[in-house]
């Protein structure tokens, strides 16, 4: 990404928002990377940022494998780390957003 900014930071930037929306779908489980990357009708909302005040769900089932622990996020260790060769699929979450996002 570094090499890329030097050349055309507005073409990094793009390449970082791409990337910053696939790598969080790449730590879920392989059923909900298949359903994200084959069916062109899913949407997908990533979150860093739990407790978020603004919906309530009530009586509310969500898949198990929808699911990945913010805890795990942080430490590398989600369920797509384990299926995924490269260092990139183990990193932890905040380590990646900081190479990929601008920050002071």
């Amino acid at each position: 990404m570094l090499e890329l900014g030097r050349g055309d930071g507005p073409t990094e930037w793009v390449c970082g928002v791409f990337i910053a929306l696939d790598l969080p779908v790449a730590m879920f489980p392989q059923e909900a990377q298949r359903e994200v990357w084959t069916d062109t009708t899913t949407l997908i909302a990533p979150s860093s940022m739990p407790g978020s005040k603004t919906v309530a769900l009530r009586n509310a089932t969500l898949p198990v494998h929808r699911i990945v622990a913010f805890a795990d996020s942080v430490t590398g260790d989600t369920p797509g780390g384990k299926v995924h060769e490269g260092a990139i699929y183990q990193a932890q979450f905040e380590r990646c957003s900081r190479s990929v996002f601008p920050h002071p």
